[in-house]
């Protein structure tokens, strides 16, 4: 199980993380009317390879089922498929931001990816208006030691004009116990937002914070906003498998944190000189 989540995760294996105490995840439409709204600027980054063209010109979205992984039947989610490869927020015009280990290492190029906003459960074909393609990355800085900057701005095919960009704090006016959300595609399934996070840790000298937000793989890039709607960092890494095999059973749960692990977010601070 561990190799297969390796090949899965070679753009975004630095973001594995946990659930924190229970699984505050939910499904965008059982979220606040607030973050509803803010979900909407929140789309997925998808392999080309699982989005496919249909005859009448929509898009359809495919991937593996999470019960072909081996999760439990009786676990959250377990019937959707795991279709994105990282999160991210519309910024404004023709621009996302995400992590910037999800881009390719070695020539910072995102042309594998399509671009797709309301990846919600219960859809998987889209509109064109509804699906963009990476032009150009205008901005990337990865510290391969994972303490440091892990940002990127993507410059998409054409100007998002349906939806409304995300406000970025620029700032580092995070404090201890601050609440926290977070929206995004954990595990590549569709979108999950999860309003019960705060801030448990600062690391003011490599940009960070670390946060109880419930996330996993492919939560990488996801928007971490304040509670007052504000984008005040980025999700970016963590610790812990995605799934455990516990109490005997022959199919693996969901990973739950056991006290030593962390979940991570760059602030936004270092995109004051580039924005």
């Amino acid at each position: 199980m561990q190799l297969l989540f390796a090949i899965f995760l070679l753009i975004s294996s630095s973001g594995y993380a946990s659930i924190f105490d229970t699984d505050d995840r939910v499904d965008t439409k059982y979220s606040s009317i607030e973050s509803q709204e803010l979900a909407r600027s929140v789309p997925a980054l998808i392999p080309k390879r699982n989005v496919s063209r249909l005859p009448d010109g929509k898009y359809k979205l495919s991937g593996m089922p999470l019960k072909s992984y081996g999760i439990c039947s009786d676990e959250a989610f377990a019937e959707e498929s795991i279709i994105a490869n990282c999160s991210a927020s519309f910024i404004g015009g023709d621009r996302i931001l995400t992590a910037g280990h999800c881009l390719n290492p070695d020539n910072n190029t995102c042309e594998t990816y399509n671009v797709v906003f309301d990846y919600v459960k219960g859809t998987d074909t889209f509109d064109p208006s509804q699906v963009y393609h990476c032009k150009k990355v205008l901005f990337r800085e990865f510290d391969e030691t994972l303490v440091g900057i892990d940002l990127a701005i993507i410059q998409l095919d054409r100007k998002v004009t349906d939806r409304e960009p995300i406000e970025l704090d620029l700032g580092q006016n995070l404090r201890l116990n601050d609440p926290l959300t977070l929206i995004g595609y954990p595990l590549g399934i569709s979108q999950k937002v999860v309003e019960t996070g705060k801030v448990t840790s600062l690391d003011k000298k490599n940009v960070s914070f670390h946060h109880d937000l419930d996330s996993f793989s492919v939560n990488s890039g996801s928007p971490i906003f304040s509670s007052k709607g504000k984008q005040v960092g980025v999700m970016v890494r963590g610790t812990g498998a995605n799934l455990d095999r516990r109490n005997g059973r022959t199919c693996d749960e969901w990973h739950i944190d056991n006290g030593q692990g962390f979940s991570a977010g760059n602030d936004l601070s270092p995109l004051k000189d580039v924005l």
